[in-house]
């Protein structure tokens, strides 16, 4: 909408965008097209009609924009203010306070059964079908490690040979990152399971971190954790870290020197501790 006292010497801003975006608060952000240091903006859930009306004057740039819900679409529009007029309003410009919602046009390729272990708590979600749309919400299903700790994944598709990939949310910053935070991709098609090993980085924070997970027919190395795709699936997980254990389990088991009656029985230490508790017996005992 043009404002009422619009006057030409007045530059309209442009390249209207939102950053930092969080669950409840994002720094609006635009170019000044003049050397005016003052604007008007009006903001609100979309759809937003705009009234003409400032929502808030004299703000600077970039502003924050706080107290927002999740998961949600807001808009909004600004103009410079001069202080003897104002320029034309500009926008809209959209944002979302969350992940970016992935699609797929087709239930033919999609993953049915996705766990992990060796967390000190796992995920498990089996027979899991395709979820319409393509994409599924699993965020309520966590895999707990701790700063340096690791867990294994394995995912079963449906549907013919397929690439598979994991993006890891790191910094929380509701985007991920195909450089930093891609943690696991196929190079080549295949009918799975696909699985491997995830190490949580050295000064991870304490706290949860969303994880995506994404098959794809048409892609060998699935790169897009927000496309709209033809032939996909794409799931979301939680992953929490937490503080190391006290007592951390050895890996890494072996046997060495086998004779008709003894053998070497060996380990990796995982921490500093020295001493160490052992069960055998002949196969199947428990």
């Amino acid at each position: 909408p043009a404002a009422s006292g619009a006057c030409s010497s007045c530059a309209v801003p442009s390249a209207l965008t939102a950053t930092n975006i969080t669950n409840t608060s994002a720094d609006l952000v635009w170019t000044a097209g003049g050397i005016e240091t003052m604007w008007d903006l009006e903001y609100g859930v979309a759809p937003y009609t705009p009234t003409g009306t400032p929502t808030v004057s004299g703000a600077t740039n970039p502003y924050n924009y706080s107290g927002l819900t999740a998961n949600t679409t807001y808009e909004f529009y600004v103009r410079a203010d001069c202080g003897g007029g104002q320029s034309v309003w500009v926008g809209p410009y959209s944002f979302f306070t969350g992940y970016c919602i992935p699609s797929s046009s087709s239930a033919n390729t999609y993953v049915d059964n996705f766990s992990t272990s060796n967390g000190s708590a796992n995920i498990s979600n089996l027979t899991s079908g395709f979820t319409a749309g393509g994409y599924a919400d699993w965020t309520a299903q966590a895999v707990e490690s701790f700063e340096t700790g690791t867990f294994n994944f394995n995912a079963e598709i449906v549907g013919g040979t397929a690439g598979f990939s994991i993006w890891i949310d790191w910094n929380n910053d509701l985007v991920f990152d195909n450089v930093t935070e891609k943690v696991f991709n196929t190079t080549s098609y295949g009918n799975g399971p696909f699985t491997g090993t995830i190490t949580i980085p050295a000064l991870t924070a304490i706290g949860d971190y969303r994880m995506r997970i994404s098959t794809d027919w048409n892609q060998s190395n699935p790169s897009n954790p927000c496309g709209a795709q033809t032939r996909a699936e794409f799931e979301d997980y939680t992953i929490t870290v937490g503080n190391p254990p006290s007592c951390t389990a050895p890996s890494s088991l072996t046997s060495s020197n086998v004779t008709g009656t003894s053998v070497d029985l060996g380990w990796t230490a995982t921490g500093t501790e020295t001493a160490w508790n052992i069960q055998y017996g002949p196969a199947g005992f428990t």
